[in-house]
Protein backbone atom coordinates (compact mmCIF):
# COMPACT_ATOMS: atom_id res chain seq x y z
CA UNK A 1 0.00 0.00 0.00
CA UNK A 2 2.94 2.73 0.70
CA UNK A 3 4.86 1.08 -1.98
CA UNK A 4 1.84 2.01 -4.41
CA UNK A 5 1.74 5.73 -2.99
CA UNK A 6 5.32 6.39 -3.45
CA UNK A 7 5.28 5.19 -7.25
CA UNK A 8 5.72 1.43 -7.34
CA UNK A 9 8.74 -0.70 -7.00
CA UNK A 10 10.22 -2.38 -9.92
CA UNK A 11 13.78 -4.21 -10.57
CA UNK A 12 15.57 -1.15 -11.05
CA UNK A 13 14.40 0.02 -7.35
CA UNK A 14 15.26 -3.02 -6.09
CA UNK A 15 18.72 -3.41 -7.69
CA UNK A 16 19.76 0.65 -6.97
CA UNK A 17 18.69 -0.92 -2.79
CA UNK A 18 20.60 -3.56 -2.91
CA UNK A 19 24.15 -1.63 -4.30
CA UNK A 20 23.27 0.74 -2.16
CA UNK A 21 23.29 -1.57 1.12
CA UNK A 22 25.90 -2.93 -0.44
CA UNK A 23 28.10 -0.09 -0.06
CA UNK A 24 26.90 1.03 3.16
CA UNK A 25 27.30 -2.84 4.28
CA UNK A 26 31.40 -2.34 3.39
CA UNK A 27 31.72 1.90 5.17
CA UNK A 28 30.05 -0.34 8.24
CA UNK A 29 32.94 -2.85 7.70
CA UNK A 30 35.60 -0.04 7.26
CA UNK A 31 34.27 2.01 9.96
CA UNK A 32 33.67 -1.10 12.71
CA UNK A 33 36.75 -2.28 12.47
CA UNK A 34 38.57 0.90 13.05
CA UNK A 35 36.55 1.57 16.35
CA UNK A 36 37.00 -1.63 17.65
CA UNK A 37 40.45 -1.42 17.64
CA UNK A 38 40.39 1.68 19.47
CA UNK A 39 37.95 0.26 21.60
CA UNK A 40 39.90 -3.02 22.30
CA UNK A 41 42.79 -0.24 23.49
CA UNK A 42 40.39 1.33 25.80
CA UNK A 43 38.60 -1.02 27.38
CA UNK A 44 41.70 -2.55 28.88
CA UNK A 45 41.95 0.51 31.58
CA UNK A 46 38.86 0.20 32.83
CA UNK A 47 38.04 -0.94 36.62
CA UNK A 48 36.40 -4.37 35.49
CA UNK A 49 34.62 -4.33 39.66
CA UNK A 50 33.39 -0.53 39.08
CA UNK A 51 32.18 -1.51 35.78
CA UNK A 52 29.87 -4.08 37.28
CA UNK A 53 29.13 -2.17 40.75
CA UNK A 54 27.91 1.07 38.33
CA UNK A 55 26.06 -1.40 35.90
CA UNK A 56 24.35 -3.26 38.53
CA UNK A 57 23.45 -0.14 40.56
CA UNK A 58 21.81 1.40 37.46
CA UNK A 59 19.68 -1.54 36.67
CA UNK A 60 19.18 -1.79 40.49
CA UNK A 61 17.61 2.17 40.25
CA UNK A 62 15.54 1.40 36.75
CA UNK A 63 13.72 -1.43 38.16
CA UNK A 64 12.44 0.66 41.26
CA UNK A 65 11.80 3.50 39.28
CA UNK A 66 9.64 1.54 36.45
CA UNK A 67 8.10 -1.26 39.31
CA UNK A 68 8.68 -0.48 42.50
CA UNK A 69 9.35 -3.07 45.22
CA UNK A 70 7.82 -5.83 43.31
CA UNK A 71 10.20 -5.03 40.83
CA UNK A 72 12.81 -5.54 42.93
CA UNK A 73 11.62 -8.73 44.48
CA UNK A 74 11.62 -10.14 40.95
CA UNK A 75 15.12 -8.61 40.46
CA UNK A 76 16.49 -10.47 43.47
CA UNK A 77 14.65 -13.97 43.12
CA UNK A 78 16.75 -13.20 39.21
CA UNK A 79 20.02 -12.77 40.52
CA UNK A 80 19.32 -15.53 42.99
CA UNK A 81 18.53 -18.18 40.61
CA UNK A 82 21.08 -17.00 38.26
CA UNK A 83 23.77 -17.14 41.25
CA UNK A 84 22.76 -20.38 42.60
CA UNK A 85 22.96 -22.15 38.81
CA UNK A 86 26.71 -21.00 39.06
CA UNK A 87 27.52 -23.10 41.92
CA UNK A 88 25.05 -26.20 41.00
CA UNK A 89 26.50 -26.33 37.67
CA UNK A 90 23.34 -25.83 36.16
CA UNK A 91 22.30 -24.30 32.59
CA UNK A 92 21.03 -20.84 32.67
CA UNK A 93 17.99 -21.57 30.22
CA UNK A 94 17.15 -24.09 32.83
CA UNK A 95 16.77 -22.10 35.76
CA UNK A 96 15.41 -19.04 33.64
CA UNK A 97 12.54 -21.40 33.15
CA UNK A 98 11.67 -21.14 36.73
CA UNK A 99 11.33 -17.01 36.19
CA UNK A 100 9.70 -17.14 32.67
CA UNK A 101 6.72 -20.02 33.11
CA UNK A 102 5.38 -18.31 36.01
CA UNK A 103 5.34 -15.01 33.85
CA UNK A 104 3.72 -16.30 30.63
CA UNK A 105 1.41 -17.98 33.10
CA UNK A 106 0.62 -14.66 34.87
CA UNK A 107 -0.01 -12.95 31.34
CA UNK A 108 -2.36 -15.94 30.18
Amino acid sequence: LAIQQVGGFNFDIMVLLLICGFIAGCFSLVIGIFISRMFSKFISKIDYRRLVLFVLGFVTCMVYYFTGLLGLFVLFVAMCIGIVCGYLDIGKHYCMGCLIVPVIFYFL
